[in-house]
């Protein structure tokens, strides 16, 4: 049988363990209590469990922290301001500022999603910090590891696209952080997320295409490793062929064209027209097969036609888009702001699943097959 103490979360067994000491007159007022490292070592946890600790302990007036010399019980403690944590919800905590790490803004999509994070955040007068991942998942922890230290209620994460997850998401979990995964889920952690229904988006491009008489459809897709969004891209794509009862021709599936081998191929599908139609799954993608069309001598629509999964950039076109599946980023955002505000306001982590549906937008890179 586990003990209380076992179920408790080590960030409130810390918090409970400072408050008892102050309640039995152990620490008084104005005296420093163990260092970081000290409690790290009694409870046998991670740098940000104990930073969380001790960061809500000062939001609630026990204790007064001061950079470089540590931390103090604070001089105006009474016994009133002890919080009971016995229970599994959250401490309360400054609901004043929220930290949200994206890869970058260098395209349409990721610059309406932050958009819409800070939009949501400025009417409900809270702060919100945009920090730059550069898709790369030792930066994500060295950010993680940062705002752990600041004065931070919760954060919103679009994960970096690597092939493993940023194991600083399961220490976050464990220290009462409130986290909110944006468009890309990360199966097995139990965080909320809030992202594209991936797999329509391909089915709803699948079926435009052959509604225009396409059966030769190329799905093509760069990344290197198979994350869940790209996974049911492809999936979708797969169960749409198959409800229209149409063979797929498993050289069509390109879904490594950071290649040579696959970039080959894919110059070969175009000057052999073995397809008649692309779905790309990233706007590299469509930029790729794009070139690679004009530079044999074709054209979209009038030999190949093309969709994107996503908008294309706004400075790359002026005028009409080519056709494409619109993600609605800033529903995405604003319904990532919700879900962390509620966990915030609640002092409840919960695990909610959000998709949200996408778009066909009617371009002229698709047309009827010839």
């Amino acid at each position: 049988m586990k003990t209380a103490k076992q179920t408790i979360p080590k960030y409130m067994q810390i918090m409970n363990y400072i408050q008892q000491k102050i309640q039995n007159n152990e620490y008084m007022p104005g005296s420093r209590i163990p260092s970081e490292s000290e409690l790290m070592e009694q409870f046998k946890v991670s740098r940000i469990v104990v930073v969380n600790s001790l960061t809500r302990l000062a939001n609630n007036g026990i204790i007064t922290r001061i950079p470089g010399k540590g931390s103090f019980v604070s001089e105006l403690h009474s016994d009133a301001q002890v919080i009971n944590n016995s229970d599994n919800n959250l401490v309360q905590s400054s609901a004043k500022h929220i930290s949200f790490i994206l890869p970058g803004v260098a395209d349409h999509y990721s610059i309406k999603l932050a958009q819409s994070v800070v939009d949501a955040a400025n009417k409900a007068d809270i702060y919100c910090s945009l920090f730059y991942s550069l898709n790369n998942i030792e930066k994500e922890e060295d950010l993680i590891n940062y705002i752990s230290t600041q004065n931070t209620s919760g954060i919103i994460l679009y994960p970096s696209n690597q092939e493993t997850y940023n194991k600083k998401l399961i220490v976050l979990a464990n220290a009462g952080l409130p986290v909110v995964l944006i468009d890309r889920d990360l199966p097995g952690l139990g965080l909320s997320c809030v992202q594209t229904d991936n797999k329509a988006a391909t089915q709803i491009a699948t079926s435009h295409l052959i509604k225009l008489g396409h059966k030769k459809i190329c799905i093509c897709s760069h990344t290197p490793m198979p994350t869940t969004s790209i996974s049911c891209r492809v999936d979708g794509f797969l169960s749409e062929m198959a409800e229209n009862n149409i063979m797929i021709d498993p050289s069509l599936i390109l879904t490594q064209l950071y290649s040579k081998e696959n970039i080959k191929q894919l110059e070969h599908i175009i000057k052999t027209k073995l397809a008649t139609s692309f779905i790309c799954l990233s706007i590299y993608d469509y930029k790729l097969v794009s070139s690679i069309i004009n530079k044999c001598g074709f054209s979209s629509p009038d030999d190949f036609s093309i969709i994107n999964i996503d908008r294309i950039g706004l400075f790359d076109w002026f005028g009409e888009q080519p056709t494409h599946i619109l993600q609605d980023s800033h529903k995405m955002g604003s319904c990532a702001f919700e879900l962390l505000t509620e966990m915030i306001n609640t002092k409840t982590l919960f695990t909610k699943k959000i998709t949200i549906p996408p778009i066909l937008v009617n371009g002229f890179s698709t047309g009827m097959i010839k």
